[in-house]
């Protein structure tokens, strides 16, 4: 799934559970398919904290990919040779 898929998801996740928070017990179960409201409520903040995940890790994995390789411990390839090698 790419990042703007997750992210449009995520916004109408995060709509819809601001809808059900504002409506009644009946309705929100009706509208969820739900026991109860405090269940539809609890559903979508699963699957919205589901695609936050993904998209962290989405961020991770474009910040490795922007490194060229360099462990984040490290600043520079310099410092990594620096280890090695007196420069």
């Amino acid at each position: 799934m790419t990042r703007e898929n997750i992210e449009r998801e995520l916004d109408k996740l995060t709509l819809e559970l601001a809808r059900v928070k504002m409506m009644d017990e009946q309705q929100a179960c009706e509208f969820c398919n739900s026991d109860s409201k405090a269940e539809a409520v609890e559903c979508y903040e699963t699957e919205i904290a589901l695609y936050k995940m993904q998209l962290e890790e989405l961020d991770e994995e474009e910040a490795r990919e922007e490194s060229d390789g360099l462990d984040p411990a490290f600043s520079s390839w310099s410092q990594v040779l620096g280890m090695f090698y007196k420069l």
